[in-house]
């Protein structure tokens, strides 16, 4: 590690991360601590917002009739992140899916 002079970087690198930990901990402990209804009542929340903003993006999409749109980026981005979170929703749902066979079978 010393031949690269990668002491620092290390040291530097071992904060960061027991930042990240702590950081990491104390908001899983949040949610732990957080009530159902509460993390329901956040998500629904969090719905009516997104969905205020899709409208509004949407709006403004067709309001500026110009091509290429100012806001076609943001929507072609938005629709990316939205196709990936399915991926990761149903690679979850299979995967509970695969555990609870395998533990039918044992």
């Amino acid at each position: 590690m010393t031949f690269f002079s990668l002491t620092e970087w290390l040291a530097e690198l071992k904060i960061a991360n027991e930042e990240f930990n702590t950081k990491y901990l104390s908001r899983t402990q949040k949610y732990g601590d957080a009530s159902p209804e509460t993390i329901k009542l956040k998500r629904e929340e969090v719905n009516v917002a997104y969905y205020a903003l899709r409208d509004r993006i949407d709006a403004l999409h067709l309001l500026v009739g110009t091509l290429p749109s100012p806001y076609a980026m943001v929507i072609n981005q938005l629709n990316a992140l939205i196709m990936q979170y399915n991926k990761l929703l149903v690679n979850r749902f299979e995967a509970q899916c695969s555990e609870t066979e395998e533990s039918q079978i044992s």
